[in-house]
């Protein structure tokens, strides 16, 4: 989107006057990829966008870029070392920028050799900041859903201006109650992802603002660990994930867990069995319960017997 920075205008300034490599850290949708292309608009920095080193070095020697930079680098750690032995090889000047969750912070400075004077942490936006990333979006009112808006995002840019997107695209109340955005990254990203992307983050979703472990979503639903991580990677590009660190993740905001837990635990006959995830891999029942009693709230069809054993 060609919008204007909001609340970045240091870290962006820190990103142009820091010399050397360099580590951007932020939680999921809290605006680090959009800081990072406002820098390559000004001509100085590349995205990475291939892992073969052939065609990185035959790029560097095309485009000689004084910067490049690595999204998401906790998922690519072999080619932030690539990257630096690619730069010694052809006696190369150029800086790296990586970005990584909070969690991550301590793994990727390291692959880097980062001091702390090179890593900068992105905080969350202030609700008034989260007004003009809303506005920027193109929604001017009304008062209320701006508020629930923000209310939504907690802070962060990315997820703002999704769901102010969702709202100019559709039904607002049904943005609300988080069946929109809910229905918007599952379209988007099933057919990147598979039909494991509802199961996932349904399952990630009971944990509550507890949140869960990609290792405990893996083995409920049975899949291999680094599919549920790659999955993961790709779905936090919707800000809808936040890093509690103690590589915990949780679903936000609240009413996309609702719906979300609705649509792949209670929708009859097809559902996912519930109880097998709740007995066995999910850390926090009282937050599972709650989480369970908003789907309900949103038409989930649960047993009052059920409910009541929670």
């Amino acid at each position: 989107l060609d919008m204007p920075l909001v609340g970045r205008e240091a870290d962006l300034e820190w990103l142009r006057q820091t010399q050397g490599d360099r580590l951007l850290v932020g939680q999921p949708g809290s605006g680090k990829t959009f800081l990072l292309h406002k820098l390559v608009q000004e001509g100085e920095a590349l995205f990475v966008i291939s892992i073969d080193r052939g065609e990185i070095a035959d790029s560097l020697r095309a485009e000689q870029p004084s910067i490049l930079i690595v999204d998401d680098a906790h998922t690519q750690i072999e080619l932030l070392r690539d990257l630096r032995q690619i730069r010694e090889d052809l006696g190369a000047e150029f800086s790296i920028i990586a970005t990584c969750w909070t969690g991550e912070r301590d793994t990727v400075a390291q692959i880097l050799n980062l001091p702390a004077s090179q890593i900068r942490q992105l905080d969350l936006l202030t609700r008034d900041e989260i007004v003009q990333v809303i506005h920027g979006a193109g929604i001017q009112g009304p008062e209320r859903l701006i508020y629930e808006l923000v209310n939504q995002s907690e802070g962060r840019p990315g997820l703002a201006v999704t769901l102010s997107l969702l709202c100019l695209q559709g039904d607002v109340r049904r943005v609300a109650l988080g069946d929109v955005l809910s229905n918007s990254l599952l379209s988007f990203f099933q057919p990147i992802i598979g039909s494991q992307a509802s199961d996932i983050l349904a399952v990630l979703s009971l944990g509550g603002d507890t949140g869960m472990t990609l290792e405990s979503v893996a083995n409920a639903l049975g899949l291999p660990l680094p599919n549920v991580r790659n999955a993961v990677v790709q779905l936090a590009a919707g800000g809808v994930l936040l890093d509690l660190g103690n590589q915990h993740l949780s679903v936000r905001p609240p009413v996309l867990r609702y719906a979300l837990v609705r649509d792949v635990f209670f929708r009859g006959a097809s559902s996912y069995s519930i109880e097998p995830v709740l007995n066995n891999y999910v850390p926090n029942l009282e937050k599972a319960a709650l989480v369970i009693i908003g789907a309900k709230a949103r038409g989930a069809q649960v047993s009052p017997v059920f409910l009541r054993s929670l």
